[in-house]
């Protein structure tokens, strides 16, 4: 068996070892290594959106332009928070306890967040999106 695939590559083989070492005919130029090939048509794609078209989508399709929706900041107010003490570094606002650079949710709006950047005697400073906020202790009157 392994004579037989030897023996069948040799043989397919064999002509173009033959026509490898043949000598070129005597009217013909020999090649000069590389050759210089020049583009006439030099085709690109542009992805940027230019004055061409997507080539991958039908010819005379249009895309629908979604309007961007603007993020709505919502009003964060002293009165939305209520300081019930403060203990050296720890402040108790809204009934849990918070410690500087905390983040304390703020009630009644889902998701945002302030951050708790100072603790003074009987207020605290509250940071919203860089607007700070002062939350006074709230006192009985």
């Amino acid at each position: 068996m392994k004579r037989f695939n030897v023996v069948f590559l040799l043989a397919l083989a064999g002509p173009a070892f033959a026509q490898a070492q043949a000598p070129a005919p005597s009217g013909a130029s020999q090649p000069s290594g590389a050759r210089d090939i020049k583009f006439t048509n030099r085709s690109s794609f542009q992805t940027d959106g230019g004055p061409g078209r997507n080539p991958f989508l039908p010819i005379g399709y249009v895309r629908a332009v979604a309007p961007v929706a603007k993020e709505v900041v919502p009003e964060v107010k002293a009165e939305m928070f209520t300081l019930s003490g403060t203990m050296g570094s720890e402040a108790i606002i809204n009934g849990k306890i918070y410690d500087l650079n905390a983040r304390v949710p703020v009630p009644a709006v889902g998701g945002e967040v302030v951050v708790l950047r100072r603790i003074g005697d009987g207020n605290v400073v509250l940071d919203h999106r860089g607007r700070l906020i002062t939350v006074q202790l709230g006192r009985k009157k």
